[in-house]
C-alpha cells in the first residue's frame, strides 16, 4: 500500500517540538540507522528523536493513549485515532541498554499538545511505515518494541495539560519504545516536501498550500 503524506514544513530535527526533557533521556538530532535490538545500545540514556514534523496524512493514525492520566496496564489505555487531515509532528523514544534489566525514567515536555501516544508493539510496528524515518531500520513484531505496561516494569503518564510525557521502563533483552504524536505548528519556515500523492490526498495538498500562503501573507503584514 502506498502511504501518502504532505509535509507543510520540512522536518527540522534540531528545532523540534520538544521544549525540554529530564532524567534518562538523550535527544539526538539525527535519527539512528537502526532501532533493532542491540544496534544502538546505551546504558545511560533512552534516545529521543524527531521522526516527522508538520505532516498531514490521508488516513487516520491509530494510537494507544489519548487522554491525560497514568498508564500502567493495557486495561488503562485509552485507544483512539488521530483523524486524517490533522497537522501532526511525531517524536520517538527508544530504550536499548547494554545491561539487560536497566531502568530508564524521565520526562519530555512538548511545545504543542500531545494528541496520542503509541506504546504497544502491534501499533508501533503498524505505524512504522507511516511515521518511520526513511533510512532507519525498525524492529519487527518479533522484537517486541512496545511496553509491557505494568506498575513494576513499564508505565507512562500524560500530564493534565497534555504537554508532558513521563515514563519509566525496565528494559530486558529487547527494546522499550514509545511514539508520541503532537499537534503540528505552522510557525516553522515553510519548505514543502511531499510523497507521490494518492488521488484522495490532492485536497489535503491544496489545503496545505493554502495554509502556507496564509502564513506568508501574515508574515509580510507584520514586517
Amino acid at each position: 500500500m502506498t502511504v501518502a503524506a504532505f509535509a507543510i514544513t520540512a522536518p527540522a530535527w534540531g528545532g523540534s517540538t520538544v521544549s525540554s526533557y529530564s532524567g534518562d533521556v538523550g535527544f539526538i538530532n539525527t535519527p539512528p540507522d537502526s532501532l533493532v535490538p542491540g544496534a544502538d545500545e546505551n546504558d545511560l540514556k533512552a534516545l529521543l528523536f524527531m521522526e516527522d514534523t508538520n505532516l498531514v496524512f490521508a488516513s487516520a493514525i491509530t494510537v494507544d493513549a489519548t487522554a491525560p492520566g497514568l498508564y500502567q496496564s493495557k486495561a488503562s489505555l485509552t485507544p483512539g485515532s488521530i483523524a486524517a487531515g490533522t497537522l501532526i509532528s511525531d517524536t520517538y523514544l527508544h530504550a536499548d541498554p547494554v545491561t539487560s534489566g536497566t531502568t530508564f525514567t524521565g520526562s519530555v515536555t512538548f511545545s504543542s499538545d500531545i494528541l496520542g501516544v503509541i506504546a504497544t508493539s502491534s501499533d508501533l510496528v503498524a505505524t512504522d511505515p507511516l511515521l518511520g524515518v526513511s533510512g532507519t531500520t525498525y524492529g519487527s513484531i518479533h522484537d517486541a518494541p512496545g511496553l509491557e505496561l505494568s506498575p513494576s516494569q513499564d508505565y507512562f503518564s500524560i500530564s493534565p495539560d497534555l504537554r508532558t510525557l513521563t515514563f519509566s521502563v525496565k528494559t530486558w533483552n529487547f527494546t522499550d519504545d514509545l511514539r508520541v504524536i503532537t499537534a503540528g505548528s505552522l510557525t516553522a519556515t515553510a519548505g514543502a516536501q511531499s510523497a507521490v500523492p494518492e488521488p484522495g490526498t490532492i485536497p489535503l495538498i491544496a489545503l496545505g498550500l493554502g495554509l502556507i500562503a496564509i502564513g506568508v501573507r501574515r508574515h509580510r503584514s507584520t514586517r
